[in-house]
């Protein structure tokens, strides 16, 4: 292991919140051969190393690029309580500047909130989210991780109810014991019976049985299950913070330090859409999501355009499908 990998170790036992960005710089350190003569880093080798994860595409934006610089800033400071490093960072007039110096330089632009989110990116939430909760299932955890913990399984539990049913935050934050059948396999909101899938099914009774072992109370008639598997005192909105935070962790998008909150309406949105865009009844849309037609129709044009050729063709062939077609 090198001098640089041994401080960002040691570093991170003390704070893991710019894991993915100081791994990027030592990584970058190591490809320059300056790894194990850290001393001799210099902001030249910073910059280098966002316009070299820039060319890779992993640096893309003003608010990766400030995270990166803040991560470096707090490794530094750390280095420099220990005795190991000066701080490079030392020498910047004007952070602010340098900090629009680096963004003009490399071309970076400014984010915003997405609306909706791919396939690829709901699929790496889901697998970031499983993983963590599957390592720390086990664990003897306390204070501000046991908390961090329950709201994850929380977050882990709305996100995927929000995937096989499309509806207001609301509606899912109300759901109570008897929305599901007795074994968990189905659950009715908003007057339709949606099957639970088995490892979905199997995350609930997990995640209630926890609730219960901590509570030493039974999940019952009128119990709402999100305000039960919380310790604390449950709110909606704190899935907005829980998922802002998870998306900053794990890196999946990128996301300003001072943003606190992010809509976990997008996963909704992102699921109403891939169901227009695969051309699936608005009607029955509708009645689940508890969406109107017609603001589904504006969406539905606004996601996915067809030319008046393209509209004669899905007409005819949809005509064309009904059995009694084959008569006339």
């Amino acid at each position: 292991m090198t001098l640089i990998e041994q401080w960002g170790k040691e570093y991170l036992t003390v704070d893991e919140s710019y894991e993915n960005h100081l791994n990027k710089f030592i990584n970058y350190i190591k490809h320059i051969n300056k790894a194990d003569m850290p001393i001799r880093i210099n902001l030249e080798d910073v910059e280098a190393c966002i316009k070299y994860h820039n060319d890779l595409g992993q640096i893309n934006t003003v608010s990766s690029m400030a995270n990166h610089l803040e991560s470096l800033k707090a490794f530094y400071k750390f280095l420099v309580s220990k005795g190991w490093a000066t701080d490079i960072f030392a020498e910047v007039y004007d952070y602010k500047a340098y900090k629009k110096h680096l963004a003009d330089k490399f071309n970076l632009e400014e984010i915003k909130e997405r609306e909706l989110f791919d396939e690829s990116a709901i699929k790496e939430i889901i697998i970031a989210l499983d993983d963590y909760i599957e390592s720390g299932i086990n664990k003897n955890l306390s204070g501000q991780k046991r908390k961090r913990f329950i709201s994850y399984i929380i977050l882990n539990l709305f996100i995927k109810f929000t995937l096989i049913a499309p509806v207001k935050r609301g509606v899912i934050c109300n759901i109570k014991r008897e929305s599901f059948s007795t074994d968990f396999r189905t659950i009715t909101i908003n007057e339709v019976r949606i099957n639970v899938p088995n490892g979905l099914r199997k995350e609930i009774i997990q995640s209630v049985e926890l609730a219960e072992k901590l509570k030493n109370k039974k999940f019952e008639k009128g119990n709402r299950l999100f305000y039960f598997l919380n310790e604390g005192s449950f709110r909606p909105e704190d899935l907005n913070t829980w998922f802002c935070n998870m998306l900053k962790e794990f890196n999946i998008v990128d996301i300003p330090r001072d943003k606190t909150t992010y809509s976990v309406e997008t996963v909704r949105n992102s699921v109403i859409t891939e169901l227009i865009l695969k051309g699936f009844n608005l009607a029955l849309i509708s009645k689940i999501s508890g969406i109107s037609i017609s603001t589904l129709e504006s969406r539905y044009y606004k996601v996915k355009f067809y030319d008046s050729e393209e509209i004669n063709k899905l007409i005819n062939e949809g005509i064309a499908s009904i059995s009694y077609y084959n008569y006339i």
